[in-house]
């Protein structure tokens, strides 16, 4: 059986908005976070609102 690395990595107040308009996200310099984006599976959870109760 072959075994991938995993990585669980959470990004605690980092939002996923295509917004560009007041996201420091999107406008920082983040190569690597948006190559990541681009390159690896992922998944998105809602955290606010009627999402979390």
């Amino acid at each position: 059986m072959n075994y991938k690395p995993v990585a669980l990595i959470i990004l605690d107040g980092w939002g996923i908005r295509e917004v560009e308009h007041g996201n420091a996200v999107v406008q920082a310099h983040t190569p690597n976070y948006h190559n990541w984006l681009r390159t690896r599976e992922r998944a998105v959870l809602d955290a606010s609102g009627e999402a979390v109760g």
